[in-house]
């Protein structure tokens, strides 16, 4: 039994068959503790952090007490953003959390009266009890940008609810997602903005226990200024709906003898290109490529730069 302090390391994890973990209890946590290791109550606590294996592992622990002043350089990478993204293996994930029973998520249902960013966003999944002990479960729920606007974690918590439940019984949960659920506060505009595009919703019982999962798409109502230049990447031109046309007609099958391979390439040089590396490669190549893949000249550059520019303006 854990009480408050502030532990990092567990090295005797492995040797006991469990760990309650009570934080500040107060005054009545003898009680509480005995009624727990009894099983007279359901433990139904998720923990609100990351236990790492290391305190090496810990992502401010190159800076954190090195001198006067302390300096916060993890930015949003925070807890499990950190080891999600730098796939740090930890002694216990954000969210982690026992229980005397056990639970299943099935059928995720997203409901949404539209696909504009402001419109709300109603993440609906069943939760059952399979155990034979009453127990309450947490459901948690993290959105994934993938529209690759800007540097984000890989998956961020956005709603959570705690579900009392008898042994075999099921009730669905209700989650809402609202713009900020999506958005980020941008410099550039002063203000909380939601790129259009593609998200995950991920929904599980802890940061690293992702059961269920689905797509959505979000139009966006606000906008970032950009200008195309020949360093713009394909993957940043197909940000812009507007843009579609022009970089699949124009861009594209300039590039159709990179993406599927010379001529004179192998079989076995050609099957090692899979349709993902090559959708990889042209996402983040600059339109400056099309001069050496697909033989445009310098005019033809400055034409097609001139055509989406006007493009992005309407």
């Amino acid at each position: 039994v854990l009480f408050g302090g502030s532990p990092v390391e567990l090295p005797f994890a492995d040797k006991v068959d469990a760990i309650l973990n009570m934080y500040l209890p107060g005054q009545n946590g003898g009680t509480a503790v005995a009624r727990l290791l009894f099983g007279e109550a359901n433990p139904s606590g998720r923990l609100a952090e990351s236990w790492p294996l290391r305190y090496e592992d810990v992502p401010s622990a190159a800076s954190f007490g090195k001198g006067i002043n302390e300096i916060y350089a993890e930015g949003t990478e925070v807890g499990y953003r950190y080891y999600n993204k730098h796939k740090i293996p930890v002694r216990f994930p954000f969210g982690h959390g026992l229980s005397y029973t056990t639970f299943k998520l099935d059928n995720l249902k997203i409901e949404r009266s539209g696909k504009k960013d402001t419109d709300p966003v109603t993440v609906k999944v069943d939760v059952t009890n399979t155990g034979d002990r009453t127990g309450k479960e947490v459901v948690q729920l993290y959105v994934s940008d993938e529209t690759e606007t800007e540097v984000r974690p890989l998956k961020e918590l956005k709603g959570f609810a705690k579900v009392e439940l008898e042994p075999g019984e099921t009730k669905t949960v209700a989650m809402e997602l609202d713009y900020r659920s999506f958005a980020y506060y941008s410099t550039q505009l002063k203000d909380w903005f939601a790129p259009g595009g593609k998200y995950r919703i991920l929904v599980g019982n802890s940061s690293a226990n992702i059961t269920l999962c689905e797509e959505i798409e979000l139009e966006a109502t606000k906008k970032l200024s950009f200008t195309v230049t020949q360093n713009t990447t394909i993957g940043e031109l197909r940000r812009y709906p507007e843009l579609s046309e022009i970089v699949e007609n124009k861009i594209i099958p300039c590039l159709d003898d990179f993406s599927s391979g010379e001529d004179e390439e192998t079989d076995a040089a050609s099957e090692a290109i899979s349709e993902e590396m090559s959708d990889a490669m042209t996402r983040y190549m600059p339109i400056r490529s099309i001069r050496s893949f697909g033989g445009a000249s310098n005019g033809d550059m400055q034409k097609l730069i001139e055509e989406l520019n006007s493009a992005l303006k309407g």
